[in-house]
This record gives structure tokens, C-alpha cells and sequence, in this order.
């Protein structure tokens, strides 16, 4: 249940998961045991994507015992080392004052659960928006059997809506997503999808559709 309907990244989850499991000997047995009755359920309950999600709950938890129990991090330190690799990794025409206004204006949350690689790419979509309705990227990921969906675009009423709309019209399924939004108005939703044969979206032409009609959409020349 917590694996695939909670956020995993959440550190007040995880602790409190943690607690119940008590130690680093029950979480072993517990993710060992989790997977033997879901595969022994039947053929098609156990997928990809539900192995991703446990995994990555055992991953945390595990940290979490590692570090004594310590639900702290020095978040500071790690959005200071974040801000460092983005701004050697930024592409051409970002200079050091949009990254300053990038950090400044995303939550905190998403500042420290992203990874700094995946931070450069999304600041290049925040770039590379100013001149745009609305900018995409994608990543295929073949063994968690998704692709992921990062839609950056200003704030609108019913945002979310309009994208899951567009996606469900294009037959594919979003499994999971996480929506953040800068004090600059900047929206990132990052969305784990596949299709309707749950492999990852790899067909440029779909992905080319979609930005057209979001686009299209959210400037009012289609509903």
C-alpha cells in the first residue's frame, strides 16, 4: 500500500514506516516476503512498475537504518552541492543568475529529491519556456517499463487536468506523478506514463502530437 500509493520520497513516511518495521532484519524479510505473495497471486499482479516502487520504499528505508534512525539530512549542504553541479552542467545562454532565480523559486522538496542532472535538464525546459506555451521532455526507462513526462509550463486553473485529458485521448496511462509549483508561477509536472501494452512511449510522432495539442490547448484554440 505505502509503495504504490504514497510518496515514497517523503521523509516523515519513510520514518514512520521505518518505525513499524522496527529493524534493518524485518525490512529484508517484509520486501522478500511482499514479492513471493505477489507473484503468488498470478501471473499478471506482479509488474515492472509495482517492482520499481517497492524497491525504491526498501532503498529509503534501508538509508533511513543506515543513518541510525536519523531522519536528518544537512538539507542545505545537499541544495548547495545541487546548485554547484547544476551550474557547471547549465547549457548554453543560462548564466549564473538564472540558476540563482531557478533554486530561489522551486520548492524545497523538489530541490533535494531531484537529482542535479535531472535539475539541469528541467532548467533548461524553464529556458527554453520563456519563449514557449509550454516545453516537454521525455526519458525511456525499459526496465521500470515507463517513460518519464516533464511538462513545464506557467500555472493555469486546471492544468493537471488538461494534460491527463490529452495523454488518456493519446492512449497513454500515467502510473504516477509528482507536480511542483515556483513561486515564479513555473509548474513542473513529472509524470511516470506507458502505454496501453505497459512498455515505455518511445514513438517521437506521439510525443510531437502531444505538445502540439497541449499547446493548442492551453492557448485556447482547442478543447
Amino acid at each position: 500500500h505505502l509503495s504504490q500509493r504514497r510518496n515514497i520520497g517523503e521523509e516523515k513516511m519513510v520514518a514512520a514506516f521505518a518505525r513499524n518495521v522496527e529493524n534493518e532484519e524485518n525490512l529484508i524479510l517484509l520486501y522478500l516476503l511482499t514479492y513471493a505473495d505477489a507473484r503468488g497471486v498470478g501471473p499478471h499482479v506482479w509488474t515492472t512498475w509495482k517492482g520499481a516502487l517497492l524497491w525504491e520504499l526498501y532503498h529509503e528505508t534501508h538509508n533511513y537504518f543506515v543513518r541510525g534512525g536519523k531522519g536528518e539530512y544537512h538539507w542545505e549542504d545537499m541544495v548547495e552541492q545541487a546548485r554547484g553541479r547544476v551550474l557547471t552542467m547549465a547549457g548554453e545562454g543560462i548564466d549564473l543568475e538564472e540558476v540563482e532565480h531557478y533554486f530561489h523559486a522551486m520548492p524545497y522538496r523538489y530541490l533535494i529529491s531531484t537529482p542535479p542532472e535531472r535539475l539541469a535538464r528541467h532548467l533548461a525546459l524553464v529556458h527554453s519556456s520563456e519563449y514557449k506555451t509550454i516545453s516537454l521532455d521525455y526519458t525511456h526507462d525499459s526496465l521500470k517499463g515507463y517513460t518519464e513526462l516533464v511538462v513545464c509550463t506557467k500555472e493555469k486553473p486546471g492544468l493537471f487536468s488538461r494534460i491527463a485529458g490529452t495523454l488518456s485521448a493519446m492512449n497513454i496511462n500515467i502510473t504516477s506523478a509528482q507536480i511542483y509549483t515556483g513561486t515564479d508561477g513555473s509548474v513542473f509536472d513529472i509524470l511516470q506514463v506507458n502505454g496501453l501494452d505497459g512498455k515505455p512511449v518511445t514513438d517521437h510522432e506521439t510525443w510531437d502530437k502531444v505538445h502540439s495539442y497541449l499547446t493548442m490547448i492551453l492557448e485556447g484554440e482547442l478543447t
